[in-house]
């Protein structure tokens, strides 16, 4: 009920403010008319010329008034009647049934009253103007006009839901009912037909009342131009009724809804039983290993296209599967070239013969630092098989293998390392820096015998990377060696040890998409390599 309620008191409001605006534009319109008349120039002429005399209009004058009076009126039917006065008592009427207010009356001009009755009972709203010459300011004359109850309630009237469910009512300020659903209460008090009722006013615009004994539903709304009430009354009983009329028919298009409904739903799913036992056979055949079969699309509908999209994800993951085989045999093969790095005769050798020189010459001293140089590299090297190593050991590894050299090449090259000892215990690839340390000795400092060779190892930290400078000022590099070194395969790298091309394709197994490798070198001019990778690096499993 009180659903019912709320929606018909919305409804009836917008209803009600339809009427609104529509007595708006009827007296407007009305009042737009009357202020035409009142400027039109024979009026004006007229009326002026007879407004200090005794005599009335010649009869050609008196047709002219009548042409103006009956051309607004029967060419707009907003206005039913006027009636024309002069200040000397001359009065003309568009239509002898209506009645002159102003006879005996006092009057407030430019307001509304209503309602008035014609001769021939008919009901009338009356607007009396005062006419004033337009050049002078002086009257010259009055103006009444009527707009018909009729041509007002058929804005109404012919809206249904109003016959159906709503009586309504225009009552003025005095309670007398101007206009009427029923024309039966016309020109009777509302007081009589619902007792202890308020209307509503400026300050209250807008009331709703429910009367629950007679299942009732009153709305008042307040015109203010006229000073009148537009009255609705709502029986919530016929409202009610008209809905449950409505039920059996939309139970039984419910019925058929359902039923067209599990007809559709069953051509619908047997169209898509077909496609997804395709795809469960193709991910039965994946369970077992086939990868190699493709789903056949049979249809463009949203099954069709998530094989399509199936189809895609077995070959990207097919291509992953490849990469990642194609990559364990990388790891493989930098792991034996590791290996055999580690294991190579000939630095050893050579480390062994040094010594023996040392040895003859008693330089004991010298023996013991070269020996103890050379554990100390090994022992780095190998290092239980670890892949990563901290940085404070691989610094002494390559410190290590720096001293040997320094004996073996006497007097070529002298080296700095500068690393600050809170990094030292942060994770780094091992064997980084000796590959590109041997670059520096063997492609560099030792071709360029102009000079005393250097060599610069700096290590920093920012954020959340290291960045490891080796700077050496060598002979050197041109571009287009630099690009041949770079594109040469591992097999063919350059001699000395893994080479800069080795390193870089381990830094990309242990590091992809995670590091930089800058190379910056000049003809004669040395070279400088920047590698930036991630801190807290950990061992990786790659098996």
């Amino acid at each position: 009920f009180n659903a019912i309620k709320n929606n018909s008191i919305e409804r009836e409001k917008n209803s009600l403010s339809i009427i609104f605006n529509q007595l708006d534009i009827i007296l407007n319109s009305a009042e737009s008319l009357t202020t035409n008349l009142i400027i039109n120039n024979d009026i004006q002429n007229i009326l002026d010329k007879y407004s200090s005399k005794d005599t009335y209009p010649t009869k050609d004058e008196y047709l002219k008034l009548k042409n103006q009076l009956d051309n607004i009126i029967y060419q707009n039917k907003v206005i039913s009647g006027a009636i024309l006065h002069s200040t000397n008592g001359f009065k003309m009427k568009s239509n002898n049934k209506f009645i002159s207010l102003l006879d005996g009356n006092l009057l407030n001009f430019n307001n509304w009253y209503g309602p008035i009755k014609s001769i021939n009972n008919e009901v009338y709203l009356h607007l009396p103007k005062k006419i004033f010459n337009k050049n002078t300011g002086k009257l010259i004359g009055y103006l009444e006009i009527f707009v018909s109850e009729d041509y007002i309630s058929k804005n109404y009237k012919t809206n249904e839901l109003h016959n159906k469910y709503m009586n309504l009512f225009l009552v003025n300020s005095s309670g007398i009912i101007f206009s009427s659903s029923d024309k039966k209460n016309m020109l009777k008090s509302f007081f009589d037909i619902r007792k202890n009722i308020s209307f509503t006013d400026k300050n209250i615009p807008f009331k709703s009342l429910t009367d629950k004994k007679e299942n009732r539903l009153t709305l008042m709304c307040y015109y203010p131009k006229l000073n009148f009430n537009i009255i609705g009354d709502i029986y919530l009983s016929n409202i009610i009724y008209e809905k449950e009329k409505l039920i059996l028919p939309l139970i039984g298009l419910l019925f058929i809804g359902i039923i067209f409904s599990y007809i559709l739903s069953k051509k619908i799913s047997n169209s898509m039983v077909k496609p997804i036992q395709n795809l469960f056979n193709r991910i039965d055949e994946i369970e077992k290993g086939d990868w190699n079969s493709e789903i056949n699309i049979i249809s463009q509908d949203e099954i069709g296209l998530l094989s399509i999209k199936f189809n895609k994800l077995i070959f990207n993951i097919k291509n992953l599967m490849s990469k990642i085989s194609y990559e364990q045999n990388k790891k493989k093969e930098f792991e034996l070239e590791l290996m055999q790095l580690q294991i190579k005769p000939h630095f050893l050798y050579n480390s062994l013969e040094n010594i023996c020189a040392l040895a003859e010459l008693d330089r004991n001293d010298e023996v013991i630092d070269m020996i103890f140089n050379l554990s100390t590299f090994y022992r780095g090297v190998l290092n239980k098989g670890n892949t990563i190593i901290s940085l404070g050991e691989e610094l002494n590894l390559t410190e290590s293998y720096l001293k040997i050299m320094s004996v073996r090449y006497y007097n070529l090259f002298s080296y700095n390392i500068e690393c600050d000892e809170s990094i030292k215990n942060l994770g780094c690839l091992k064997l980084l820096l000796q590959p590109l340390v041997e670059n520096s000795i063997y492609h560099g400092i030792k071709n360029n015998i102009s000079k005393e060779g250097f060599i610069d190892i700096i290590i920093k930290k920012h954020t959340e990377k290291l960045f490891i400078t080796i700077k050496d000022n060598g002979i050197g590099i041109t571009e287009k060696e630099l690009s041949n070194l770079l594109n040469t395969n591992i097999s063919s790298s350059s001699k000395g040890g893994f080479g800069v091309k080795n390193t870089i394709e381990r830094l990309n197994l242990f590091f992809p998409n995670e590091y930089d490798f800058l190379i910056k070198s000049e003809k004669y001019n040395g070279t400088e390599i920047t590698i930036t990778i991630p801190i807290n690096l950990k061992e990786r499993d790659y098996a």
